[in-house]
């Protein structure tokens, strides 16, 4: 009965896992480069209000990290 509810447990829910696994991944690129995007824009921010961030780090930890 157990084994049961796991296999079609799994076969109900593994092949969407897999799939927006597989979608994530092939996005990865696009969401990096949008990070990247997003991290220029927050520092010209940052700049024009006299905030004292610098995300140029976290730009190369984010390229380091592809």
């Amino acid at each position: 009965m157990a084994a049961t509810v796991v296999v079609i447990v799994g076969l109900t829910v593994l092949p969407p896992v897999l799939n927006q696994t597989r979608q994530f991944i092939t996005k990865l690129p696009e969401l990096a480069e949008s990070a990247q995007q997003q991290l220029a824009l927050f520092q010209s921010w940052s700049y024009e209000h006299n905030l004292p961030f610098y995300v140029g780090i976290l730009q190369q930890q984010l390229l380091n990290q592809i």
